[in-house]
């Protein structure tokens, strides 16, 4: 310390000279300094930058720590200096290491030109009461350092564009603190308005501990703010704040409140270490002043603001307790949480409101927040980005969301509630991706801008546990969400909520459960053609389950409140009562009923997903006078609704309207229903439903997005009006619709008697003037041969207002008397068929006069209004008697158009008027076509008989009309055939493929015939060429024996084995010059075998074969003047006396072509050039 005061005296002496000594450190636009004079701190003087907060928040990190310690490190005093009051009435005056400002007016200005404050110094304002502020605004180009200590009994505000920092070392007690790099105006500061502003880059940092007296603040304004150290204000407000443009706002509770009117670009907010506000609120927040997501704040420390007991019998909202209030937001930004944010109250009262608020807000997995009351109510924590996910673990996630386990860890520490709003491409949804369970009494609340989706299980075990689900558009349930308290709560609201209860949701939102009957019904292919709907589920379906039977009104939609059904024992109670009903679980039904279970439903009724296993219900007989409608719900009434619920093994008989979920529907809608098992009855029955038609005011029943897998059949004891279908016996009326609905069972009739208005299909048995649309069937058709009006689809339908459309059935349908088609049986007057189609095949009629009308798509397409547009039939139409079949339509007097027929038709011999598209046409035609062929007694390419209009249309397929002709569009023809065509394509088809096997054949035959000659020259020229080679070789070895004969008999010698060793068996000493000649020869021999084959190679291959040729004769010419030689040496010897001469020597080698041939040691040769051990010289 004796430095740091000889350099005080220095520093004071120099003040009063008007000399400015610059401080060891400063902040700068550019960045943080280092500055020293060459004289009293380097040898040479030096300058080090090393922290740029525009250049990234890592580097930023690291640099701030780097900076505390060598602000600690130096022995330097820095204390205020240069001050100036402005405005306001104030005295500055330094003991010591204390600078003292006493001030007389409630508020002050002070310019400074430098306002630091070394590790052993103080700063101490005194001020006239708790509400007088002082401006501290530093105007020379340095940061302010504070290592030291700052006391006042008021309010203190730091002011520099240069950059603050509150060192390790720094104890600031005050009743309020302001430090910003941006500035406010002397005008607005003087009349109480605290709006700052700048654009400076440096950043505002306390590593110190920063405490404001109860009741008071602290707030840390700036492009950049950071906490490291401590700073607590109890019962007041902690406020951390970068933007470019803010306001301080002091409501009437004396708590502070930030307005961030401007953003700034990388504005960041963090706390690493702790702050504390019990019974107050901490804010930390950041605007962004782009679309890039700049501003981040984030949390690693502890934030706390816990309830705590009022000051002098104070109260609050909350009683006489202060609750405490922790805000993070990143306006255009992202909020990271990790750390902790404590808002309880563990000593009494309720826990208090956490927000973590931003564009994109993420919660790191172990991240602790907590809002838990020991005694009292426990708080909220809000979690607010736009979309939001909850998965498995939030290390991946580049978006918002949170870690299922964390979530369930802190559903223990407080109520949590997650709201989303739409942002850039986000739409504002709530995704459940991964399994939460908690067991606290806590309340999970979801409010979703869109959609919320739970796609993993919620499960909710505590006994007041609560979920809320609050969505702008659609609520998804597909998953399983459980409770089993007995004051669980689900409160549901979808379709606009606002805040508030929605009783009247917008139009086409819901509450959908994932069920099997979700995937009911078509949808269109890339072709514009309707296929049945694929179950993506996985196996996996929503729903919704209250366990503990004590829990009764647990349920919410809408703003309804809902009993909750928990035994079979409790739904007769709910018949006739209007309100509404919801199934808590699953149920299984024992015994057998002899009437509907809820003999009437005037009011709601929701399965949640569940199901009901095994209801059987059988009517007694004799039948009733008066039909009962029979199901698990006889009547539903008008306005009523069931949905989401499925019946599996139903085994229901009655007698009249039948249905193995309602009896009839008077103007009610079924939504999400199933059914499996078997329903049977004798009239109007159907496997979901018997009847469904209108009220007396004519409002329709609806049934959508259901199915049946039942199979359905009729009574043999009753024959006329069965009206029997897979799905719906009965659909009628103008405003009853059966959509997106399908039937997959079988549909039986055995009745006997013949008649012509059994009405029975695979989906509905009759559909007059009503609507079917995007539905289709599958189960197979089979009557007896008296039925009437039969089809895949539907039985009857048509009328006015009666539709098909965008639907299919791919079911056989056999049997039937008249009218039986692959879709429907006859379409009345005035009927629509619409982008539709059938793929069954149609086994019908009997050698009856009445037996007619049998078509692959409709059987009777009656009167002129009647149309059937876009549509098809795939299957083969095949008549054991009667008339009028066609491959599309057996009698049309309504209009076909677009529309195609691809299977054949095959008429008994008996049957007339039998056409590919059409067997008896009174009607019109336009644009269709028929691809299939045709038989009969009288049959056509496109139509048996006509007596309407064609036009613009084609028949492909061959025609065998037992009557002869037909090979035309029709066979008989007494209307109007325009621009239409017929052509046997199947016949050139046949003709075009005999005509290429013919060629092929023919190719065929020629390469066998190309092989074979082929093959017998090549063996002609092989067998020339050895017999040649055989010539040949026989003259050579012949020539070779010739010459050496002649040669032997000229010299007279003879040749002999005197060798004692040897045998008189063995071979001449000659052997192997005999030998090498006959090798010569041989060679010779066989080079003229192949000399005619080689004629024909090439002259290179002719040369090559001439020198070897050359070659070899040479050599045999060596030998035979080697032999001569020989000859003429033992002459020689034998002259001249020398031992061993004459004819008696033996001739031990030769030498041919400088090779030398033992001929002793076995005519083995010898490479060495060397004489013989012993032989001739």
């Amino acid at each position: 310390m004796a430095q740091s005061r000889g350099l005080r005296a220095a520093c004071v002496l120099n003040q009063s000279k008007g000399a400015v000594v610059q401080p060891p450190l400063s902040f700068s636009p550019q960045g943080l300094a280092i500055k020293t004079s060459a004289a009293k701190y380097s040898p040479a003087g030096s300058q080090a930058r090393f922290f740029y907060p525009g250049r990234g928040y890592d580097l930023f990190v690291t640099m701030t720590a780097m900076a505390a310690l060598l602000v600690l490190s130096l022995p330097v005093l820095a204390e205020p200096r240069g001050g100036t009051v402005v405005d306001g009435a104030a005295a500055i005056s330094q003991v010591g290491a204390a600078t003292n400002i006493n001030q007389s007016s409630n508020r002050a200005i002070i310019n400074w030109q430098g306002f630091s404050v070394g590790a052993n110094e103080t700063v101490n304002f005194y001020q006239p009461g708790a509400s007088s502020v002082t401006l501290n605004r530093v105007i020379g180009n340095e940061a302010s350092v504070i290592n030291g200590a700052i006391n006042a009994n008021g309010q203190v505000f730091i002011v520099n564009s240069a950059g603050v920092l509150f060192g390790g070392g720094s104890q600031i007690n005050v009743g309020g603190l302001v430090a910003s790099t941006l500035d406010i105006s002397n005008q607005d500061f003087m009349a109480g308005n605290y709006t700052f502003s700048g654009t400076s880059n440096a950043s505002v940092i306390n590593q110190g501990r920063i405490r404001a007296h109860s009741g008071g603040y602290v707030a840390l304004l700036g492009k950049t703010v950071s906490n490291e150290g401590v700073i607590s204000a109890r019962l007041g407000t902690v406020a951390m704040a970068a933007g470019e443009k803010m306001t301080l706002n002091f409501g009437g509770n004396s708590l502070l409140d930030v307005t961030i009117d401007k953003g700034t670009l990388n504005a960041l907010v963090e706390n690493k270490r702790a702050i504390r506000a019990n019974g107050g609120q901490v804010i930390m927040t950041a605007k962004a002043a782009d679309q890039l997501l700049s501003a981040q704040v984030n949390n690693t420390g502890i934030v706390q603001a816990r309830t705590v007991g009022a000051l002098r019998g104070g109260t609050t909202s909350s009683g006489n307790v202060r609750v405490g209030k922790i805000k993070i937001l990143a306006e255009g930004g992202r909020v990271n949480i990790s750390g902790r944010l404590d808002a309880s109250a563990p000593r009494g009262g309720n826990g208090g409101f956490i927000e973590t608020s931003g564009a994109k807000v993420k919660i790191a997995d172990g991240a602790v927040i907590t809002t838990k009351a020991a005694a009292g109510r426990s708080g909220t924590w809000l979690i607010d980005p736009t979309d939001f996910n909850i998965v498995a673990g939030s290390g991946a996630l580049t978006g918002s969301g949170i870690g299922a386990a964390t979530l369930a860890n802190n559903l223990a520490n407080g109520n949590v509630m997650i709201a989303t709003v739409a942002g850039g491409t986000e739409n504002g949804d709530i995704n459940v991706n991964a399994a939460v369970s908690w067991q606290a009494d806590t309340i999970l609340t979801l409010n979703a801008h869109n959609n919320i989706n739970i796609n993993e299980a919620i499960t909710a075990t505590g006994n007041a546990a609560g979920l809320t689900l609050n969505a702008g558009n659609n609520i998804n349930i597909n998953n399983a969400v459980s409770f089993s308290g007995a004051n669980a709560t689900l409160v549901m609201n979808y379709g606009g909520y606002n805040g508030t209860s929605v009783l009247t949701p917008a139009a086409g939102t819901d509450c959908n459960i994932r069920t099997r009957a979700s995937y009911s019904g078509t949808v269109l292919d890339d072709n514009g053609i309707p296929v049945a709907k694929q179950d993506t589920s996985g196996g996996v379906y929503g729903s919704i389950t209250f366990s503990n039977s004590a829990n009764a009104n647990g349920l919410t939609i809408n703003g309804q409140a809902y009993t909750l059904i928990h035994s079979m024992a409790q739904l007769p109670a709910i018949s006739g009562v209007s309100g509404y009903f919801a199934l808590a679980q699953d149920l299984n039904s024992s015994g057998t009923y002899t009437a509907a279970v809820i003999t009437s439903l005037d009011g709601t009724f929701t399965g949640l997903g569940h199901t009901i296993s095994n209801l059987t219900i059988a009517e007694p007989l004799p039948a009733p006078v008066i039909p009962i409608p029979t199901g698990l719900i006889g009547t539903v009434q008008s306005g009523s609704v069931i949905r989401d619920i499925g019946l599996l093994n139903v085994n229901v008989t009655a007698y009249s309207r039948v249905g193995g979920l309602v009896g009839e529907n008077l103007g009610g809608a079924i939504n999400g229903a199933y059914v499996t098992g078997s329903v049977s009855g004798a009239i109007t029955v159907g496997g979901l439903v018997g009847f469904n038609g209108s009220d007396l005011t004519g409002r329709g029943g609806v049934i959508s997005s259901s199915y049946s897998a039942a199979a359905v059949s009729g009574s043999a004891n009753y024959d006329a009006f069965q009206y029997i279908g897979g799905l719906v016996g009965w659909n009628t009326g103008a405003n009853s619709k059966i959509t997106a609905s399908h039937a997959t069972g079988s549909v039986a009739w055995p009745g006997a008697s013949p008649t012509s208005n059994t009405d029975i299909g695979g989906l509905a048995g009759r559909n007059l003037n009503g609507t079917i649309a995007n539905s289709y069937a599958t189960g197979n058709i089979t009557v007896n041969d008296g039925a009437g009006n039969v089809g895949g689809l539907v039985g009857f339908g048509g009328g006015a207002t009666g539709i098909i459309s965008y639907s299919f059935a791919t079911g056989n349908v056999t049997g039937g008397l008249m009218n039986v088609g692959g879709l429907m049986g006859q379409n009345l007057a005035g009927g629509r068929i619409t982008g539709s189609y059938a793929t069954g095949n149609i086994t019908a009629g009997k050698n009856d006069s009445v037996s007619q009308n049998f078509g692959g798509l409709v059987g009777l397409n009656s009167g002129g209004a009647s149309t059937i547009t876009d549509s098809f039939a795939n299957g083969n139409v095949t008549v054991n008697g009667g008339n009028y079949a066609g491959g599309l339509v057996g009698n049309n007097s309504g209009t076909i158009s677009g529309s195609t027929a691809n299977g054949n038709v095959n008429g008994s011999p008996i049957s007339d008027a039998m056409g590919g598209l059409v067997g008896n046409n009174s009607g019109t035609i336009t644009g269709s076509r028929s691809n299939g062929d045709v038989t009969g007694q009288t049959a056509g390419g496109l139509v048996g008989s006509n007596s309407g209009t064609i036009n613009n249309s084609t028949a492909n397929g061959s025609v065998n009309s037992r009557t002869g002709g037909g090979q035309d569009i029709a066979h008989t023809n007494t209307g109007t055939v325009t621009n239409s065509t017929y052509r046997d394509v199947k016949a050139e088809q046949r003709a075009e493929a005999e005509r290429l096997e013919a060629e092929r054949i023919e190719a065929a035959r020629v390469e066998a015939a190309r092989v074979e000659a082929a093959r017998v020259e090549a063996a002609r020229i092989e067998a020339a060429r050895l017999e040649a080679a055989r010539v040949e070789t026989a003259r050579v070895e012949a020539a070779a024996r010739a010459a050496f004969q002649s040669e032997a008999a000229r010299t007279g010698s003879t040749v002999a084995n005197t060798d004692p060793s040897l045998s008189s068996a063995a071979p001449p000493a000659t052997a192997a010059p005999i030998k090498a000649t006959r090798d010569a020869a041989d060679n010779e021999a066989v080079d003229a075998g192949f000399k005619q084959v080689e004629q024909q190679a090439s002259s290179e291959d002719e040369r090559r074969e001439n020198e070897r040729k050359a070659a070899a004769a040479r050599a045999a010419a060596a030998a035979a003047a080697a032999h001569r030689a020989s000859v003429q040496r033992a002459n020689a010897n034998r002259a001249g006396g020398g031992s061993g001469g004459g004819y008696g020597a033996t001739i031990r080698s030769i030498d041919v072509d400088g090779q030398r041939f033992n001929l002793e040691g076995g005519g083995g040769s010898n490479n060495s050039g060397a004489p013989a051990s012993g032989g001739a010289q």
